[in-house]
């Protein structure tokens, strides 16, 4: 099962602050906006993250929502 969280994507309360310091190259996270390292595999975010309920859902990289 996928894991929901009630904080949007870019509202965390820094999250303009931390990505302003990310270096060249770097992908903040959705939520706090730190560099994320590569790879990802802790989270995918969908359409804000609400549409997802299955894992085969969050990784279809065809739907017009998916976000990486």
């Amino acid at each position: 099962m996928l894991n929901q969280y009630a904080v949007l994507p870019f509202s965390g309360p820094k999250f303009n602050e931390n990505q302003d310091k990310l270096k060249v190259g770097e992908n903040p996270c959705a939520i706090c906006g730190k560099a994320v390292a590569y790879p990802y595999k802790h989270v995918t975010v969908v359409r804000g993250g609400a549409w997802a309920k299955t894992e085969a859902e969050a990784a279809n990289e065809a739907d017009a929502g998916y976000m990486g």
